[in-house]
C-alpha cells in the first residue's frame, strides 16, 4: 500500500543561520512520500545560496519582497494537491520518525484534522506541556495557542476551504486554529518531534503577536461564551499574558462566569485550564501561597508536576 502524500511547507526568511540543519532534517525523515516546497520569503542573507544547494531535491519559490508566513502557506496550499499538508520553519530541528507517526495516527483516525506533537526548546531544552486530546486542545483555545505551530500536520480535507489571514504578522497560528475550533477536531501526540528554537520575535514583535492573541480571545469569548464586557475581556487577558496588574479577588468570579457561560467545552477540561492559568499567575507573581495551592490542585497540569510545584510552594 502505498504511502499519501505529505507537502511540507518551508516558509523561510533570512534562516541561513540554520537551515542547512533543517532542511536536512526534513530530507532525512523516514516517511518517504514528501514533497518540500521552500518558499524565501524576500530574505537578503545566504538564505536564496543555500536552498539551491537542494534545488533538485525540494521545489524553491522565491518572493522578490516579503509577503509573510501566511501568504507562504496559502501559496503552498495552492501548489499542492496533498492529502497531508505539514508547517516547518527554517532554524527548528525536526526528528526523524515525526511525520510518520503522525501521519500513521492521521491514517488510524479520520475525524482528527489537526495534528501536531510535544516539542522542547533550544537551547533550553525546556518542554512545553502541550494538551494531548481533542477536549483538552480546546479548552485551552480560550486562553492561548494549544498547539506548536512548526509541529502541526494538517488534513487537506479538514481546511474547509480556510486560509491563513495574511493582514497578520503575528498569531496567525493561533487565529487559524481558532477558526478551525468548531469545524474539525485536534490532538497533540505525546512524543517531542521538534526542538524549537527560541528569540524568534523581537520585542516589537512580541507586542504584535500579544495585541493579536488578545483579540483572538475576546473573539472567542464573545463568540462561544457571550462574554464583552471591557473590563472582564481585560482581566482575562492580563491572566493570560501573565502580566502584573490582575485583581487577585476577581478570580473566583472569573472562573464561575466562564463555566457559566459554557456549552460548547467539555466542562472538565475547560475548569482544569482555568485553575491552571490562575495557578501560573499566583506563582508568576508569589501570590497567597494557599491559594495557589487550591489551583494547583484543581489544574490540568500532571500529576508529575504538580507533585513538585506543591512540595516548592509548601517550603
Amino acid at each position: 500500500m502505498s504511502q499519501p502524500k505529505v507537502t511540507v511547507v518551508l516558509a523561510v526568511k533570512n534562516e541561513a543561520r540554520f537551515l542547512k540543519q533543517t532542511v536536512a532534517d526534513l530530507l532525512g525523515q523516514t516517511y518517504s512520500n514528501i514533497h518540500i516546497i521552500a518558499i524565501d520569503d524576500g530574505s537578503t542573507d545566504e538564505t536564496a545560496s543555500l536552498l539551491n544547494l537542494y534545488s533538485t531535491k525540494i521545489q524553491i519559490i522565491r518572493n522578490d519582497v516579503s509577503r509573510g508566513q501566511s501568504h507562504c502557506i496559502n501559496r503552498a496550499m495552492e501548489l499542492s494537491d496533498s492529502p497531508y499538508l505539514a508547517v516547518a520553519d527554517g532554524d527548528d530541528e525536526y526528528v526523524q520518525d515525526k511525520i510518520s507517526r503522525q501521519i500513521s495516527f492521521l491514517e488510524k483516525h479520520a475525524e482528527i484534522g489537526v495534528c501536531g506533537c510535544q516539542i522542547h526548546t533550544i537551547p533550553t531544552g525546556l518542554h512545553w506541556n502541550l494538551p494531548t486530546t481533542h477536549n483538552k486542545i480546546l479548552g485551552r483555545m480560550p486562553f492561548n495557542m494549544p498547539m506548536a505551530h512548526p509541529a502541526i500536520i494538517y488534513r487537506r480535507t479538514a481546511l474547509l476551504n480556510s486560509r491563513y489571514d495574511e493582514t497578520l504578522r503575528q498569531a496567525k497560528d493561533y487565529d487559524f486554529l481558532y477558526r478551525l475550533r468548531h469545524k474539525t477536531r485536534f490532538y497533540n501526540l505525546p512524543f517531542k518531534g521538534v526542538r524549537y528554537r527560541l528569540n524568534k520575535a523581537d520585542s516589537q514583535a512580541q507586542q504584535l503577536r500579544i495585541q493579536t492573541a488578545n483579540q483572538i480571545r475576546a473573539a472567542i469569548l464573545n463568540e462561544d461564551f457571550g462574554i464583552n464586557h471591557p473590563e472582564f475581556i481585560q482581566l482575562h487577558n492580563t491572566i493570560c499574558n501573565l502580566q502584573q496588574g490582575a485583581d487577585s479577588s476577581l478570580f473566583s468570579d472569573w472562573v464561575n462566569t466562564i463555566l457559566s457561560r459554557n456549552s460548547q467545552y467539555h466542562q472538565k477540561s475547560l475548569q482544569q485550564e482555568l485553575h491552571t492559568q490562575i495557578w501560573h499567575y499566583i506563582n508568576k507573581f508569589k501570590l497567597n501561597r494557599r491559594e495557589g495551592l487550591k489551583h494547583l490542585l484543581l489544574s490540568g497540569l500532571p500529576l508529575s508536576q504538580k507533585a513538585k510545584a506543591g512540595i516548592k510552594l509548601l517550603q
